[in-house]
């Protein structure tokens, strides 16, 4: 078996209370064997998601209506099955320090500090989701 997905109820018992952590989630595992480069991963979870988008457009619309009613929000918008953007981390660093972050070549992308600029960046390739990824960074 290459590939084994499950998804389930997950349950933290350690401390988390603060507004960035759930107690209580539904939670989705999968493992897979790499066959060239980790990118393989990020391919198959980007169809996933996708797949999930997808399928909630498809069958949830009243539901979608409903909380549009209330919560006022703009349509998702991503990329294709099959078209997953992939940014290398060398190239998200150096995206990031175009933007004014001060950070080392490896360093980690830590919530709090890196928050600001990271939506920065990602609200800036937001106009380009929809481009083939060879396109992104020609």
């Amino acid at each position: 078996m290459t590939r084994v997905f499950e998804i389930g109820p997950v349950f933290r018992a350690e401390d988390s209370n603060t507004n960035r952590h759930c107690c209580e989630f539904v939670g989705m595992d999968f493992e897979m064997e790499i066959k060239q480069h980790y990118h393989e991963v990020l391919e198959v979870l980007g169809d996933a998601l996708v797949t999930v988008f997808d399928n909630i457009n498809k069958h949830c619309a009243k539901e979608l209506a409903a909380v549009g009613a209330q919560y006022p929000f703009q349509p998702l918008k991503y990329r294709p099955l099959g078209q997953t953007l992939v940014i290398p981390f060398a190239e998200a660093v150096r995206m990031l320090k175009e933007d004014g972050m001060q950070m080392g070549e490896f360093d980690d992308f830590t919530y709090v500090a890196h928050q600001t600029h990271t939506l920065r960046v990602v609200s800036v390739l937001r106009a380009s989701v929809l481009l083939p990824r060879s396109s992104l960074f020609s």
